[in-house]
């Protein structure tokens, strides 16, 4: 009885550091749950943000905090599978630059926000985020950041 106890013992810490094991394993970037908003911040000549680079799939609350008397909104704009957030970047050129038409054809428009924070709900996939700034009838962008949804 007592040696069927120690192996039942014995396999069970055994599955259970196989299961650890194999857990850790896992991808080296883990999503962080978002519990604050995502700030950008545009101060006329950038377009800031510092937060997680991969965030889990639901609602989320994007803050713009504009610097500048300047009217500007952000885009969110969802990329194709395969496209990166450096084909974006080749596509808008440098920060400043004047915008394009609309977004890349692998790229789909999620919304331009308009507002100082907005709630939108993303699903997985990668998102690219720009800062546009308006001076008279001339849009212009600047990056903001990628974002991973898993």
């Amino acid at each position: 009885m007592k040696s069927q106890l120690r192996i039942d013992i014995f396999s069970f810490f055994g599955i259970l550091l196989l299961l650890l094991v194999g857990c850790s394993s896992e991808s080296d970037v883990q999503p962080v749950l978002v519990t604050e908003d995502l700030v950008i911040t545009f101060d006329g000549e950038s377009c800031q943000y510092d937060g997680p680079e991969v965030i889990l799939e639901g609602e989320i609350v994007i803050v713009l905090n504009n610097l500048t008397e300047d009217s500007v909104f952000f885009e969110v704009q969802k990329l194709d599978e395969g496209k990166t957030w450096q084909d974006m970047l080749d596509y808008l050129g440098e920060p400043g630059s004047k915008a394009q038409a609309g977004p890349p054809t692998w790229a789909l428009r999620i919304g331009i926000l308009n507002y100082a924070a907005t709630k939108i709900t993303l699903v997985p996939a990668t998102y690219g985020v720009i800062c546009v700034q308006r001076l008279g009838n001339s849009f212009f962008v600047y990056t903001a950041f990628s974002l991973e949804v898993r």
